[in-house]
């Protein structure tokens, strides 16, 4: 009984990663801070936002947010691990600033509302463990 648990857990995690080690998806979109609520606050779009895959080894989805002058500008898109270090470098002045960025590549469509939903592995496992020790 023990070993078909730990098969069918293996299972589970071989699937599980099929999907990070192929591609990436990010939700992409650009806004001014007050004119897109659907890019800035993903929970209520209805997933109707454009998403584009990323091509790339070292593909992130991002989310970051401009200051430019007197105005706040919300980026969603795939970008280079080392987008964050980049964007602080290169809006670091008196007209702009990096307020704030968030890199993620766990799962597809990363780049949503900080709200993380259960990962489909860790429930598996919670319910192959509950049937294990019942």
């Amino acid at each position: 009984m023990a070993l078909r648990v730990i098969c069918a857990i293996l299972v589970v995690v071989a699937f599980n990663n099929l999907d990070s080690v192929n591609t990436l998806d990010c939700y992409s979109c650009t806004a001014s801070l007050g004119s897109n609520f659907r890019c800035e606050n993903l929970s209520y779009s209805g997933g109707t936002l454009p998403y584009y895959t990323c091509m790339y080894g070292d593909a992130v989805c991002a989310k970051y947010v401009i200051e430019y002058g007197d105005s706040l500008m919300i980026h969603r898109s795939c970008q280079h691990r080392d987008i964050c270090a980049v964007l602080a470098a290169k809006y670091n002045n008196y007209y702009s600033k990096l307020l704030d960025c968030q890199t993620c590549s766990d799962h597809n469509y990363c780049n949503h509302s900080a709200v993380r939903k259960l990962a489909p592995f860790l429930a598996l496992t919670l319910f192959f463990l509950g049937r294990v020790f019942s």
